[in-house]
């Protein structure tokens, strides 16, 4: 060092030292940098592409709409009213059974009959039990009904355990259910056929239309290892004389279910096209016996129908008097037309 500062012309220390710490400086931040560039390629490496296909969606986020059926109390005066409300907390067959006089003129029933599980958890009533209280209670609402109007079944086909047992609940995998042997059953339960023996017994009533609700999804429910059908049967009965017009509302005979807010919802995008028809044929109300989470009754107030449903769940009751039924549609439709949709 001795040797070499003699050499070099003096006060060549500060430069020196300066363009060592500049260096120095320059180095460290090239390799801050280069640490940067390598902790967001891993974060990149880590992140779906935004093109990737995504599952789509069955359920829709629950979520409170206005409440129906309060604000305006000239509006639910008048059942036949547009956009009017109305649940009751009570028993759907002590309800119809009350309905001595039937109905109102200008009504519609559109529902789903529960299934064993729903009414019988307990295993008290069997399979053969809840056959014959199927059979009633669409034999109740069609004898019900105007004479003239209309009433579409929504039922999804479930699998019976054993000989004397009861069906696989909506949504549970075979294998897995209480009461199944080895993943076996005993016999598939046509819904679509009992509510058709049970409207042979109610004069004046015939068969409309038989349409298929499929849940949008190949691999998802039905099939082998499923409790229950991947497709729901919309069946629509009338009683009366009136001819039905060929091409009155025509819409396909297999149709996507749609978004609903739980399991055993009905889909927004074939209700829309159920009470879409049902708005042509004149319905003002919808009446919906079992009405769950008040999903039909919320895309009917959508179209611009009354509606009245009936839920024995005070839970259940008060979601279905604040289901946003626009809201629905509208995140079905956004689902329907995003590139991951169905």
């Amino acid at each position: 060092m001795g040797m070499l500062s003699k050499a070099l012309p003096s006060g060549w220390q500060a430069p020196f030292s300066l363009g060592c710490l500049l260096g120095l400086s320059a180095a460290a931040s090239a390799l801050a940098l280069l640490r940067l560039q390598q902790r967001f390629q891993q974060r990149l490496s880590h992140k779906p592409a935004r093109n990737a296909k995504k599952k789509p969606r069955k359920h829709i986020r629950r979520g409170d709409g206005p409440a129906m059926g309060d604000a305006d109390a000239s509006a639910a005066a008048d059942p036949l009213c547009s956009c009017t409300r109305e649940v009751l907390n009570q028993d759907a067959v002590a309800w119809l059974e009350g309905l001595e006089n039937g109905l109102p003129e200008g009504c519609c029933v559109l529902t789903g009959v529960p299934d064993i599980h729903e009414v019988d958890p307990e295993g008290k009533m069997g399979m053969d039990g809840w056959e014959q209280w199927f059979q009633h209670i669409v034999q109740l609402v069609l004898r019900r009904l105007p004479k003239g109007s209309l009433a579409i079944f929504m039922q999804t086909d479930v699998k019976q355990l054993s000989r004397g047992g009861g069906s696989v609940s909506q949504g549970s995998a075979l294998g897995g259910a209480s009461g199944s042997e080895e993943g076996r059953y005993w016999r598939w339960v046509d819904k679509a056929h009992l509510a058709l023996l049970a409207a042979e017994k109610v004069p004046g009533s015939r068969l409309l239309w038989h349409k298929i609700i499929f849940s949008g999804n190949l691999s998802g429910g039905g099939g082998r290892n499923s409790g229950v059908a991947g497709y729901s049967h919309y069946l629509c009965f009338t009683v009366g004389d009136e001819l039905e017009p060929i091409d009155s509302f025509p819409f396909p005979d297999v149709l996507r279910k749609g978004l609903t807010t739980w399991i055993a919802g009905s889909g927004a995008q074939s209700l829309e096209e159920v009470i879409s028809y049902l708005r042509v044929r004149g319905c003002k109300l919808v009446v919906d016996p079992f009405c769950g989470e008040g999903a039909v009754l919320a895309v009917a107030n959508a179209y611009g129908m009354g509606a009245l449903g009936v839920e024995i769940s005070k839970k259940r009751a008060k979601l279905a008097q604040r289901q946003d039924g626009t809201r629905l549609l509208e995140a079905d439709h956004e689902e329907r037309a995003s590139p991951n949709g169905p």
